[in-house]
């Protein structure tokens, strides 16, 4: 068999690994439960304060440390010349919403957060020293994403929700 082949067997090999072993992670995730975000707007301006509701469907008793609130922005870097994309997280902050307690299988339950965007975000050190970096590159195309997570901190794999909210 040649190099090449081999190569590109093993390569495929192990990329249907890596996806089984997400789908796995995924399935017992969303054994343990589930959470949804409701948000009344998805779009914000630094300063502003989000306010929304989780809601939490626990299928299986567990135990929690924190219900978690956040909002993140990746500075994601694309090079068309390399056809390259590169992350960082250059803004995290995360509020709690709830203490350690078990939980128990039910419906919904329903918990009240607000969070608020520092009123800086945009110009802040961490953001304008990765952004003015890279801006005079041509070749690239830059962009902050922002994310509202919320999660349920419980042993094994977290129950997780994430939402792309425009921060701008």
């Amino acid at each position: 068999m040649e190099t090449g082949v081999l190569i590109a067997i093993i390569i495929i090999s192990i990329i249907v690994i890596v996806l089984i072993i997400l789908l796995v992670m995924w399935l017992i995730a969303r054994s343990k439960g589930k959470i949804t975000i409701y948000l009344d707007n998805y779009n914000y301006s630094p300063g502003d304060t989000i306010s929304g509701k989780i809601g939490l469907t626990i299928k299986k008793p567990v135990q929690s440390k924190a219900l978690t609130v956040r909002i993140i922005g990746e500075y994601i870097k694309r090079d068309y010349t390399r056809n390259s994309s590169s992350y960082q997280r250059v803004f995290d902050f995360k509020q709690p919403v709830e203490g350690a307690k078990d939980y128990q299988p039910g419906p919904e339950l329903n918990y009240d957060f607000k969070i608020k965007i520092p009123q800086n975000l945009v110009n802040s050190p961490q953001l304008t020293g990765v952004l003015g970096a890279i801006e005079s590159l041509s070749v690239m195309n830059t962009m902050v994403k922002w994310y509202l997570i919320a999660d349920l901190d419980i042993p094994g794999i977290d129950i997780s929700k994430k939402v792309q909210i425009n921060i701008g």
